[in-house]
C-alpha cells in the first residue's frame, strides 16, 4: 500500500528533532521552526505563521532590487558624472609634484679662490689702517716733543690770548715765565707761573698769571717756585680758581710738553 504524500506545510521534523521541518509538496527542506506551545483554553494569539516558500521569494526580490540599484549607481559614477570634477581631478593628480630634492651648493675653485682673495684684502686693509693710526700717533708725540713745532707769538698776539684762551685752543705755542707756586697745595700735575711771550730780564717783568698743567708728572717733578722756565705748550683755554683772600681769578691755562730750567 502506497503511503500518500503530505501536503505541503510544517511536519514533524522526520530525523526525530523536537521541531517542526518544511515540507514544500516534493521534499523536505532545510527550514526549521520551533514546536508551538499549544493556546491555553479560552484562545490566545497566536504567531502567525510565514511560508518559507514566499520568504524566500521576498528576499529573491529584495536582492533584485537592490541590485538593480547599486548597477544603477555604478553606472552614473561611470557614464553620468561630472565632466569638470573629473577633468580637475585628473589635472590634480596629473600635476602634483614629488618634494623639491635639497639643494647643495658647492662653490668652485675660482669662487673659494676669490672669497679668500677678498678675506685677505679686506685684513690687509685693516692692517694698513691700524699701521696708519699707529704712524700718525707716533708722528704726533714726536711733533710734541720737538722745539720746532711751537710757534713763537708776539707782544700782541699774546696779549689776545691772555685776554680770550678760549680761542686760542689747540695752539702750540713757547712762552717764558718764573714759578710762582709749586707745592703741596697745587700736586704734582700742576703749578702756577707768571708767564710773557718772550724772555725778560726781571722776575716782575712777568705779569701775566698762568695754570701750567701736565698729565706726566715726571715733567715737572724738578720744578720749584722761582725757577726762569721756558716753556712748549699747548693751549687748553681759561681756568678759574679761587684765591687765598676769597676771590677768584680767572687765566690761561697751558699743558706743557717741554720745560727747561733757565735760571
Amino acid at each position: 500500500m502506497t503511503t500518500p504524500t503530505p501536503s505541503a506545510g510544517w511536519h514533524p521534523d522526520p530525523e526525530g528533532r523536537p521541531q517542526l521541518r518544511w515540507w514544500d509538496g516534493k521534499q523536505w527542506t532545510s527550514a526549521t521552526k520551533a514546536i508551538p506551545n499549544r493556546p491555553a483554553p479560552g484562545g490566545g494569539p497566536t504567531t502567525p505563521t510565514v511560508d518559507p516558500a514566499a520568504r524566500k521569494r521576498g528576499n529573491t526580490i529584495a536582492a533584485g532590487v537592490i541590485g538593480v540599484i547599486v548597477l544603477a549607481f555604478v553606472a552614473f559614477g561611470i557614464f553620468g558624472g561630472d565632466s569638470e570634477d573629473d577633468t580637475a581631478s585628473a589635472a590634480e593628480v596629473t600635476t602634483t609634484e614629488a618634494p623639491a630634492a635639497a639643494v647643495t651648493t658647492t662653490k668652485s675653485a675660482a669662487e673659494v679662490s676669490a672669497s679668500q682673495a677678498a678675506s685677505s684684502s679686506r685684513t690687509a686693509a685693516a692692517a694698513a689702517a691700524a699701521a696708519a693710526e699707529a704712524e700718525k700717533r707716533r708722528q704726533a708725540e714726536a711733533a710734541r716733543l720737538d722745539p720746532n713745532t711751537y710757534e713763537t707769538l708776539g707782544e700782541r698776539d699774546f696779549a689776545l690770548l691772555t685776554k680770550n684762551p678760549d680761542s686760542f685752543v689747540g695752539r702750540k705755542i713757547t712762552v717764558y715765565g718764573i714759578v710762582m707756586q709749586a707745592d703741596a697745595a697745587t700736586g704734582n700735575k700742576q703749578f702756577l707761573a707768571r708767564t710773557a711771550a718772550e724772555p725778560m730780564g726781571a722776575s716782575y717783568n712777568y705779569d701775566q698769571t698762568t695754570l701750567i698743567t701736565t698729565q706726566d708728572p715726571s715733567i715737572i717733578a724738578n720744578i720749584v717756585e722761582d725757577d726762569f722756565v721756558t716753556m712748549h705748550v699747548e693751549v687748553s683755554g681759561s681756568y678759574t680758581y679761587d684765591t687765598k683772600i676769597g676771590g677768584s681769578n680767572t687765566v690761561p691755562e697751558f699743558k706743557v710738553n717741554i720745560i727747561n730750567v733757565t735760571g
